[in-house]
């Protein structure tokens, strides 16, 4: 709905009225806390705009360029592309001049194909990580990661063999229709303190430092 000028609404200075057309490349975007774009067409800024995430952004498979994109604490962005996020370079769902991934944020994978998770995911995430690939695998760039909660919604999850995701204390894993990959491309879930993992899978590798509920 990224391109449906009735997603959007227009600040003139004084309020918010409606938009007479959907953002172009030399206006500012803001996806308000509360509200969901689904980007169905790829977006360039010019330099000196810029795009801010408050609320929920799905990018799909489409690519998001040129100016400033932030992805702020609380948001959430649905990722697509098969690259992932990455820190630099023309690759992955945001390819801006400048981009910045807030740790706070949650980070949702549901890429039409295999995918990585990229450069750019934070390797400290305080928000959550969640899987939701369909068929597909969704294998970790940056190990190790560390994160306050692993959902597995659907597809796979390979952390990558020798490599290890930690769970923060008092963070979970929550398998729903999702599960991990085969053998050791499965990697290690690593519970630092106290935590609970839920729902049927198949981990390679469980450390647990301290009590962890192994709930149904």
């Amino acid at each position: 709905n990224f391109t449906a000028t009735s997603t959007w609404e227009f600040n003139n200075g004084t309020s918010w009225v409606a938009a007479t057309q959907a953002p172009g490349s030399n206006n500012n975007t803001l996806v308000q806390v509360g509200h969901t774009v689904t980007m169905n067409a790829a977006h360039s800024m010019n330099s000196g705009k810029s795009m801010t995430v408050n609320g929920s952004l799905n990018a799909g498979a489409f690519v998001i360029s040129g100016g400033t994109f932030t992805l702020a604490s609380g948001a959430t962005l649905t990722v697509g592309s098969a690259d992932g996020i990455a820190s630099t370079g023309a690759t992955g769902n945001i390819q801006t001049t400048t981009r910045t991934f807030n740790a706070a944020a949650n980070y949702v994978y549901a890429g039409a194909a295999a995918q990585i998770t990229g450069t750019a995911l934070p390797t400290t995430i305080t928000g959550s990580l969640a899987i939701q690939s369909g068929a597909n695998t969704v294998t970790l760039t940056n190990a190790p990661t560390t994160t306050d909660s692993l959902s597995l919604q659907s597809g796979l999850f390979a952390i990558g063999s020798g490599a290890t995701l930690n769970i923060s204390a008092n963070g979970k894993v929550v398998a729903a229709s999702g599960d991990f990959a085969t053998g050791a491309t499965a990697g290690t879930i690593n519970f630092v303190g106290l935590g609970s993992f839920s729902g049927n899978s198949n981990p390679y590798n469980v450390y647990a430092n301290s009590g962890v509920n192994f709930g149904s």
